[in-house]
């Protein structure tokens, strides 16, 4: 299964564009409460689609299940936030890892209709 990860609600009415670091935070919450509706609220559309047509997602649960079942799987309650690289309309979050084997995990974001999300799971740096 696809590893869950963020994209926040659309940004309108003149609301101020909300910085990747504060996605990011969100989603580490919302994984730690195994809220899946709110982690997928944090996705960007691609991962959202790419994650609930993925062929292991063989009885086509939906985003926020899948999302759901994820945190569930792998609550880490000692997930951080250690940094942001942005790139234009991409950055990479560094973030402590529920993986012994590395020292850190990084989490994309995309800039996505003025506003960021998550574009991808979280995945060990080696």
């Amino acid at each position: 299964m696809a590893a869950a990860v963020a994209a926040c609600g659309g940004s309108g009415g003149g609301e101020p564009e909300r910085p990747p670091e504060a996605v990011v935070q969100d989603f580490l919450r919302a994984k730690r409460a195994a809220d899946g509706a709110r982690m997928c609220a944090l996705y960007s559309s691609d991962y959202r689609e790419g994650i609930e047509q993925d062929p292991d997602n063989e009885r086509h649960l939906s985003c926020e299940r899948l999302a759901e079942s994820y945190a569930r799987a792998f609550r880490d309650d000692d997930n951080r936030l250690s940094g942001v690289d942005v790139t234009g309309d991409e950055a990479v979050a560094t973030v402590s890892c529920e993986d012994s084997t590395a020292p850190d995990c990084s989490l994309p974001l995309v800039r996505e209709d003025g506003r960021w999300a998550v574009a991808g799971g979280l995945s060990p740096n080696d």
